[in-house]
């Protein structure tokens, strides 16, 4: 019996593709993730949106791009190897950018917004002068007796 339509059924644009990563050879269908979220496949899902859908539980919702999304288990294993063969680079930089290397003298205070820090200020208990704590015998911003 052969089905109507002829010899070759149309492509559902399920294409296999094969990589190598870390020496073994990965069989995935290409743009799964992008048609289960409903983005073209020449609009970039973005590695902040995988990490969503990749820390949230199944069963949650997420929004991609302005869509609610239900996070299956399909979709959930999709967005971990998306993040997976993501090139390195792109992952690395936004865990530096985001990476606290510590407080220095001349950094941009937190408490008292546009202040440096080690400048005195009203409220301190002690003076910082050259960038150094220095202790008196009164506080600043107090009346000299």
């Amino acid at each position: 019996m052969s089905k109507k339509g002829g010899a070759n059924p149309p492509s559902t644009g399920t294409e296999k593709e094969t990589i190598t990563l870390d020496g073994k050879k990965i069989t995935f269908k290409k743009g799964a993730l992008h048609r289960m979220l409903k983005v073209p496949e020449d609009e970039d899902i973005g590695i902040p949106n995988l990490r969503k859908i990749a820390r949230s539980e199944v069963g949650s919702s997420v929004n991609i791009k302005g869509k609610t999304f239900k996070v299956t288990p399909l979709m959930k294993k999709r967005a971990v190897f998306g993040l997976n063969i993501a090139p390195k680079s792109s992952k690395r930089e936004t865990t530096k950018k985001n990476m606290k290397r510590g407080e220095s003298k001349g950094d941009k205070s937190k408490t008292h917004k546009g202040d440096m820090d080690y400048t005195t200020k009203r409220g301190d208990k002690d003076f910082h002068e050259n960038k150094k704590d220095v202790k008196k015998g009164r506080r600043p911003y107090r009346k000299k007796n």
